[in-house]
């Protein structure tokens, strides 16, 4: 499984427009624990070199693509940059396996001109940022020392946990405006997460029904028709890994959570379950 065939099951529906999370979170009062972000139309601009540790992640899209969805992972332990890079530039990807990429679950999907923003702990090693799409390439971004015990995002309105193959709803009540949801990997494989607004009455077959449409085929008009717009989403979450996204979701709306990450036959973790619907008075 490569990142090419990641792509197509990740986004099986199609991505047209989206409206990234806009929230005014507490910062840190310590500047350099933000990571800024920043997706440029050909490029994923991250530090080069920074401490590890917990940190507040700005991810802007100061470019025009509406395509904003990014991979950032921890490398296994030895392998170099000149090693992925020529893993990354073949066309099999021959030498690493992307399904169990050990991703860090960045705030993603920005709108153009717009941030999206959450908590992530980044532990020692070499880490990689690509696009999937293709139109921004490689980055990498060395996170060197030790870990702080202390490290902390502070609390969390709600906490999600994911596994094979569900998403493990809060028991607290989802309510509109700003909030911070808490989410865990506590499966042994890599997942994501994205919040997509649905209409009233959309379903699993729905879904199924769109996720099975060949990539040229037009929609029936009884069919129920949504576009890819993550309101709220994770990257990559590897196993055993915590996010914690900032979010603000509008009230008396349906919403669909889903992990779109493919297994290793391609198909979406969603087919097989790995969804939840919700609505926010």
């Amino acid at each position: 499984m490569n990142r090419r065939t990641l792509l197509s099951a990740s986004v099986g529906v199609a991505a047209v427009s989206l409206m990234g999370s806009r929230v005014s979170a507490q910062t840190p009062a310590d500047a350099s624990d933000i990571i800024a972000m920043e997706l440029t139309d050909t490029a994923i601009i991250l530090p080069e070199e920074i401490a590890a540790g917990f940190y507040r992640v700005t991810n802007t899209n100061t470019g025009a693509s509406t395509e904003s969805h990014s991979v950032v992972a921890r490398l296994p332990d030895g392998m170099t940059k000149e090693e992925f890079d020529v893993i990354f530039a073949a066309d099999d990807d021959a030498g690493f396996d992307f399904l169990h990429v050990d991703g860090l679950g960045f705030p993603d999907w920005p709108a153009p001109n717009a941030t999206v923003s959450g908590f992530i702990q980044l532990t020692p090693g070499l880490h990689f940022a690509f696009d999937p799409f293709g139109a921004r390439g490689l980055t990498y971004m060395n996170v060197t020392g030790d870990l702080p015990a202390e490290s902390t995002a502070g609390e969390s309105d709600l906490q999600f946990t994911l596994g094979e193959m569900v998403i493990n709803m809060p028991k607290g009540p989802i309510l509109a405006g700003q909030a911070r949801w808490e989410i865990s990997n506590l499966g042994a494989l890599t997942h994501e997460l994205a919040v997509l607004a649905v209409p009233t009455g959309f379903t699993f077959d729905d879904l199924m029904a769109l996720l099975m449409l060949d990539e040229t085929a037009t929609p029936t008009p009884d069919m129920k028709v949504i576009d890819y717009q993550p309101l709220a989403a994770i990257g990559l979450l590897g196993p055993g890994r915590t996010s914690v996204l900032e979010v603000d979701l509008a009230p008396a709306s349906h919403y669909m959570a889903v992990c779109m990450f493919p297994d290793d036959q391609g198909m979406p973790h969603a087919m097989t379950g790995m969804y939840a619907f919700f609505d926010i008075a």
